[in-house]
């Protein structure tokens, strides 16, 4: 890949059959693209449409795909689902995660450094990483790649904390070589974090 861009996708909310007090975090259709994150993608569109993409890559959440579809009305690039950059994963075993217990586990993460826990089920920091650098590493056959993801994610690959990436923000990475991406541990990043500070 000569050319990556990195975009967060636009902002969200529940979708309306939800029950807001039984939210399952584990469930990539639970959360959509709001009006306001629909407005986002079309405003962006304009801003990208002319950096020649070969492929958009997104994965399986609803939020992701729906903006990569957006997208998609202007910029002439198949979309490829891409499972491996699904976002940190709260729980590997159990099919059900409440909103609160998902942040909880969160913080937690940040906290041990995201080593493995004898207490939960989590993704480790190793397993996180070696799993969205290989998804990456699939799409260097491609010249120009479009990856929308989550800013958990994408802190990752652009050296900012999670929560200072906005809604629809895109980050062009021109000729980086992906393996200098993990000098400094995106857990650093996380754990300058205002949310992980606030819930300590």
């Amino acid at each position: 890949m000569k050319n990556i861009t990195f975009m967060r996708h636009a902002a969200t909310e529940y979708v309306s059959n939800v029950d807001s007090d039984n939210i399952n975090m584990l469930d990539p259709n639970v959360v959509q693209l709001s009006r306001i994150g629909i407005s986002q993608v079309h405003n962006v569109a304009s801003k990208i449409k002319n950096l020649d993409f070969d492929v958009i890559v997104c994965t399986r959440s609803l939020r992701t795909r729906q903006t990569a579809e957006i997208l998609q009305q202007y910029i002439n690039a198949p979309i490829i689902i891409e499972s491996g950059l699904d976002c940190w994963k709260a729980e590997t075993v159990e099919k059900y995660l409440s909103e609160k217990e998902y942040w909880k586990r969160f913080v937690n993460f940040v906290k041990v450094n995201g080593r493995s826990s004898s207490l939960y089920n989590w993704e480790d920091f190793e397993t996180l990483k070696n799993r969205t650098f290989e998804a990456i590493k699939k799409y260097e056959k491609y010249e120009n790649v479009l990856f929308i993801v989550h800013s958990i994610i994408m802190s990752m690959y652009i050296g900012r904390n999670q929560p200072s990436i906005a809604y629809c923000e895109f980050v062009n990475r021109y000729r980086l070589n992906i393996q200098n991406y993990f000098k400094k541990s995106f857990l650093a990043y996380w754990q300058e974090s205002f949310f992980v500070r606030k819930m300590s």
